[in-house]
């Protein structure tokens, strides 16, 4: 048999699994919420912790908001960077719950003061006053035709370039009558929202499961993304936020081959599983490389051993893992004997 290469390539094939994940705490959808225009926007943001409700367990949703509150909510959802400064109004005391997010916002230049130097945290704020203030937050840009509001010379001059922006991207639209009611207030739904339409979209999840050749999460395993890492809980997974791109990743730990593939991110969430076979599986003094291969419904482990074979050489390959294995042989084999370990 010289010249003829022997292969065995040892195959792990099992279902893929659908992991139980953690569940997580989900914060309860007020009463008041239920059914509310805005309540897949108020409900995300309350499971975030962007925004809490009343210690009656109710939202509030058509409730005015205040100048304090409206910096709140913005402070909560964006980076706003921290203040170095006072900002110096007399009705805000280093104290008071509100305080340290008025003074980034001031600093950030997304609000100011009245004419009286006050800041007036408990003052409603209207709805031009919000299209100021969200115009400077996204520094929005003027790229079409803004619509025309039937009130339109209700808004003042100081406001008119902010308010046009802000409809013009679709973050404060208008009314089906084809009014802006630039002097309403604004609700605590209609801040929410308002807020939700001038956020970047998420990056995508990526969940990665990492197994053992008999099909058990292994806890500890560490993902390597493009030079960044993380480690695998108790299910064998862990998730990752990426921006859209393209992937190399790679899942190793102690005792185990590790496993390299690639991915290409879109804006959807992915998943990505990678078994890790025993390094203990060896044929003489040519080690095993585990190649995996993900199927619609399952997924595979080749560990592919190769070697050269003279006349009257033997064979051993541990099949040291818990699992069911089948192997193949190439080229013209004389004896092939199993024995328990």
């Amino acid at each position: 048999m010289y010249g003829w290469k022997t292969v065995l390539p040892v195959l792990l094939v099992a279902s893929l699994l659908i992991l139980p994940f953690a569940a997580t705490a989900r914060a309860e959808t007020p009463e008041d919420v239920v059914d509310h225009w805005a309540q897949e926007q108020i409900a995300e943001w309350l499971q975030r912790g962007w925004v809490t409700g009343y210690p009656d367990g109710t939202f509030r949703p058509d409730e005015s908001v205040t100048r304090a509150e409206f910096v709140v909510f913005i402070n909560e959802a964006y980076d706003i960077p921290p203040a170095r400064y006072d900002p110096g109004f007399p009705d805000v005391s280093r104290d008071d719950w509100h305080y340290e997010y008025i003074r980034d916002a001031v600093e950030a230049d997304l609000i100011a003061g009245h004419p009286d130097d006050t800041f007036g945290p408990d003052d409603p704020i209207s709805r031009v006053q919000a299209a100021v203030i969200v115009d400077r937050l996204l520094q929005l840009d003027e790229e079409g035709d803004p619509p025309a509001f039937a009130d339109g010379a209700d808004i003042p001059d100081w406001a008119e370039g902010a308010v046009r922006r802000a409809a013009e991207a679709d973050i404060i639209t208008g009314y089906q009558c084809g009014r802006f009611l630039p002097h309403d207030l604004m609700t605590r739904a209609e801040t929410v929202t308002v807020l939700d339409r001038g956020l970047p979209p998420d990056d995508p999840t990526v969940t990665f499961t990492v197994l053992d050749a008999g099909r058990n999460p292994l806890e500890g395993a560490t993902v390597r993304v493009n030079g960044e890492s993380a480690v695998t809980g108790a299910d064998g997974t862990v998730e990752m936020q990426l921006l859209p791109g393209d992937y190399d990743y790679r899942g190793e730990k102690d005792g185990y081959r590790p496993v390299e593939s690639g991915m290409v991110l879109d804006e959807r969430d992915h998943s990505a599983v990678m078994v890790l076979g025993r390094e203990e599986a060896y044929l003489r003094d040519a080690w095993a490389s585990p190649v995996y291969c993900e199927a619609d419904e399952d997924v595979l482990l080749g560990v592919t051993l190769e070697k050269d074979l003279h006349p009257g050489e033997e064979i051993r390959i541990d099949l040291s893992e818990p699992a069911e294995h089948g192997i193949e042989l190439e080229g013209d084999v004389d004896d092939l004997r199993a024995a328990p370990a």
